[in-house]
């Protein structure tokens, strides 16, 4: 039996087990302590800009013992019902 995974936009997939949180980013980015991780892990290298344009959701997945977050254009609500399928 396969791995289930989820489309995060554009050719971007993850195993969906890997998904630790989906955050939207409106409110998330209003947070100091939320910007301030965006701005450390983009400075490790660990962030992918799937749709840099209007960003809708950070997904925050477990890749190789590090946290890896996708920048994604798809909505929080739209992403959750990836994952219920």
């Amino acid at each position: 039996m396969s791995e289930p995974y989820i489309h995060l936009g554009w050719d971007c997939v993850v195993p969906s087990r890997s998904i630790i949180m989906i955050l939207d980013m409106d409110s998330c980015t209003e947070r100091p302590a939320t910007r301030a991780y965006i701005k450390a892990a983009a400075a490790a290298g660990r962030v992918r800009e799937i749709a840099p344009d209007m960003p809708r959701s950070l997904v925050i997945c477990r890749e190789n013992g590090q946290n890896v977050s996708y920048i994604t254009k798809l909505s929080p609500a739209a992403l959750a019902g990836r994952l219920e399928k």
